[in-house]
Order: structure tokens, then C-alpha cells, then sequence
């Protein structure tokens, strides 16, 4: 019961790896370009890779557009900055620990969540659940054979 409702909630949300990766790759790049980094450009990285890692497609190295953007956003530039090319080599490994990061915050969030949560309960509440439906069921076919002999009649 609590895996349904932890791992598609974190599948969609808890990208902590791309939010951590976006603003390390950015301050790489701006270093890289000789770029000015200030407090201002990392309170602007720290909420655009918060917004697009809870967005960001759950495909390999879908990472690599919002980098890009980000950096346009934050350092007022267009096109790909110079120095990209060798994030885009890393990336495929990069994403490995990405994924791990992500897999474990929702192994400890489940864990947390079956500490916290009485598991006896739900587990009640499913099975009074299902009682009810069968029940439901049931009447509903003593219906439809009452139904059926009506219109043999």
C-alpha cells in the first residue's frame, strides 16, 4: 500500500539528482567562460533546477536542454556555451548517479513513510474494501438473474 503511493509520487518529483546536477554543471560552465558568478546567479540556479528537475523528462540525458537553458537564463547568453561538449561526453555516466540518488530518496522516503504510518490500518481498510466490493458484486448479479427471469416471463 505504501509502495502505491511513494514511487509514482517520486518518480514524478523527486528528481534530487538533477537538482543537484543542473547548478554544478552551470557554475562549471560559467567558471569555464569566465563568467561572473554571484549570490544573485546562484539563488536564480538554486530555483530554476528546483522548477525543472521536478519537470524534467524521465528520459536518458534530458538533462542536457535544461542545462542549456539554465545557463542562457542565469548568465544572459545564447546558443551552447563553450565547454559544453564535454559535459554532453560525461552525461551518459553522470546520469548513473543521478538515477542512484533519485532510487534512494524514494527507498528512504517509502521507509520513512512505513515507520511513521500504521501498515495494520491500511491493511484493514483494504481488506474492508474488498469485502464490500464483493458484496456489492453479488447483489449486483442476484439482479441481473432477477432481471433475466422478468423478461423470460
Amino acid at each position: 500500500a505504501i509502495l502505491r503511493f511513494v514511487i509514482p509520487l517520486g518518480a514524478t518529483i523527486n528528481m534530487d539528482g538533477s537538482a543537484i546536477y543542473f547548478p554544478i554543471s552551470c557554475v562549471w560552465l560559467a567558471v569555464l567562460n569566465g563568467e561572473e558568478v554571484t549570490a544573485a546567479s546562484y539563488f536564480l540556479l538554486i530555483i530554476i533546477a528546483t522548477i525543472g528537475s521536478a519537470g524534467s523528462a524521465p528520459v536518458p540525458s534530458a538533462a542536457l536542454v535544461l542545462i542549456i537553458t539554465a545557463y542562457n537564463t542565469v548568465f544572459n547568453s545564447t546558443g551552447t556555451p563553450a565547454g559544453f561538449e564535454y559535459i554532453l561526453a560525461i552525461d551518459w555516466f553522470m546520469d548513473r548517479f543521478r538515477t542512484t540518488l533519485n532510487v534512494t530518496g524514494d527507498a528512504v522516503v517509502c521507509a520513512i513513510v512505513a515507520t511513521l504510518a500504521p501498515l495494520e490500518a491500511f491493511e484493514e481498510l483494504e481488506a474492508n474494501q474488498v469485502a464490500e466490493g464483493e458484496e456489492h458484486f453479488d447483489k449486483g448479479e442476484k439482479h441481473a438473474d432477477e432481471s433475466e427471469e422478468n423478461i423470460e416471463a
